[in-house]
């Protein structure tokens, strides 16, 4: 093998390497867009069959905890979801209570919702179930 040979093969061996690596990380990238598409995707066509007897909001009352990693809402009857709030309902439920901060703990809360099948939502699928807020009651 001649010397100049070596150094060419090197280089096509890294030109190679950041392909398989740009496609990676497009990939990855792709997978992120694709699953937050999904939950927009999901939010609209449920607000848009919102006169689907089975999609009617149902109005819950409880506590909403919004944290970094959770946005839940713990109904007064013990039942935990992860809240899908396109509108950003609580958000100004937040605001007309005097909060000003991006993450906060609301007692007493009556919002309406559609409430999702069994599944895995939020944070690392840690609810089993999603309400999508359509209201306040």
């Amino acid at each position: 093998m001649s010397s100049t040979q070596k150094p060419r093969q090197d280089n096509q061996h890294n030109k190679r390497k950041n392909s398989i690596l740009k496609f990676a990380l497009l990939a990855l990238i792709g997978i992120g867009a694709t699953s937050f598409a999904a939950q927009q995707a999901m939010s609209a066509k449920l607000s848009a069959h919102l006169d689907n007897p089975g999609l009617k909001p149902k109005p819950v009352t409880g506590t909403v905890l919004k944290t970094l990693e959770q946005f839940s809402f713990s109904s007064n009857t013990g039942q935990q979801y992860h809240i899908d709030d396109p509108s950003n309902i609580i958000d100004s439920i937040a605001k007309q209570r005097g909060i000003k901060d991006s993450f906060y703990k609301l007692d007493n809360v009556c919002i309406k919702g559609v409430v999702s099948k069994v599944g895995s939502y939020g944070h690392m699928g840690h609810f089993e179930r999603q309400i999508i807020v359509t209201g306040k009651c």
